[in-house]
């Protein structure tokens, strides 16, 4: 038996891959000690059996990574700010979103989406396992060949096409007898292992750990971050109806521009019918108000404080246990942004 163990030393934490006989057979990673050359292994990827509350009386079971790495602290965040790829706001914005959002390195399959992976949870769905996780990868695949292969190919996670017709399978020796599965089978086979009595218990699910070991690697970190840059500046460009100007001259400031792309990574659809049910209220209590954001001058702080105090909370997103998640997020980002001044 030939047993070969790879480390890559990213800081702040190595990872390694061990392959036995030529087939990986898991990821692991190293922490760095002060003052040591090296590092010493601290956990592998685990992986542990939860469950999704469909309704009052259901629940599917699945397998989860929950992920360590926040999104506000994830090297590649300080990495890019230093080399100047994201601006001083969209890194306090996007600090800001990290509470509101999953790990860097969240991976689970556990409702409706065949798996949700990454901080912003992309998935794919339906018998051809397409959607944004799939579109992301062919993006990585695409720009860095040699990172896929390793992170990607080499553990089993491989992607067919690009753009939107890109599709996710899976294959392992073991797991799913060496063939490639996309759609309900590779549904099927994420939870087979999950249900009651493994809730809160540490699973076998090779798929999950792996992916959460790929999706934490340096340069998709980095693209995890491109992509949440590209979505707020899609939300902030998109134009309420019955409006002739984009939300970005409505809400200028860190928090508006916060408070919008936390609505688009949930319920992009939503987000400029919500904003256009604000902005009708708006201008019903303050008629006097020009309907020319850049005509606002002085009362800019106050006029926009006084939009987002309605669209905030009102916003349409997620409910959990038949409340919506918008006011809490609200304030979680009033909390680290402060409001308009």
């Amino acid at each position: 038996m030939n047993i070969d163990v790879s480390i890559y030393n990213y800081w702040p934490r190595a990872i390694y891959d061990v392959a036995v006989n030529g087939q990986y057979a898991g990821g692991a990673y190293m922490a760095y000690h002060p003052g040591g050359a090296g590092g010493s292994t601290v956990c592998c990827v685990t992986v542990t059996g939860t469950r999704f509350k469909k309704d009052a009386n259901t629940y599917w079971y699945g397998p989860q990574h929950s992920g360590s790495i926040s999104l506000g602290n994830c090297p590649a965040l300080a990495t890019m700010r230093t080399n100047g790829t994201l601006s001083e706001t969209e890194e306090r914005i996007l600090r800001a979103m990290s509470q509101n959002e999953g790990k860097v390195d969240t991976v689970q399959a556990i409702d409706v989406a065949i798996i949700s992976a990454g901080a912003m949870q992309k998935t794919i769905r339906g018998s051809a396992s397409q959607g944004e996780l799939a579109t992301q990868i062919a993006a990585f695949r695409d720009a860095h060949p040699a990172e896929y292969q390793r992170y990607f190919a080499n553990c089993g996670w491989t992607v067919t096409g690009s753009g939107s017709d890109a599709s996710l399978g899976y294959a392992h020796s073991t797991f799913t007898s060496g063939a490639r599965i996309i759609g309900d089978e590779l549904y099927t086979a994420l939870r087979r292992d999950c249900s009651i009595s493994t809730f809160g218990k540490p699973v076998n699910c090779p798929p999950v750990a792996s992916m959460a070991h790929a999706v934490s690697s340096p340069l998709y970190q980095e693209l995890q971050i491109k992509d949440f840059v590209d979505r707020l500046n899609q939300a902030i460009n998109k134009t309420p109806s019955g409006y002739a100007y984009p939300i970005k001259d409505y809400l200028q400031s860190a928090l508006g521009r916060a408070t919008v792309l936390d609505q688009d990574v949930n319920w992009p659809r939503a987000t400029p019918v919500s904003m256009k049910t604000s902005l009708d209220r708006f201008f019903q209590h303050n008629p006097q108000a020009s309907h020319n954001p850049a005509e606002w001058g002085e009362n800019r702080s106050a006029y926009e404080t006084s939009i987002l105090q309605d669209y905030g909370p009102s916003r349409s997103m997620a409910q959990v246990n038949g409340e919506s998640v918008a006011p809490g997020r609200y304030q979680h980002l009033v909390q680290a942004l402060g409001m308009p001044s």
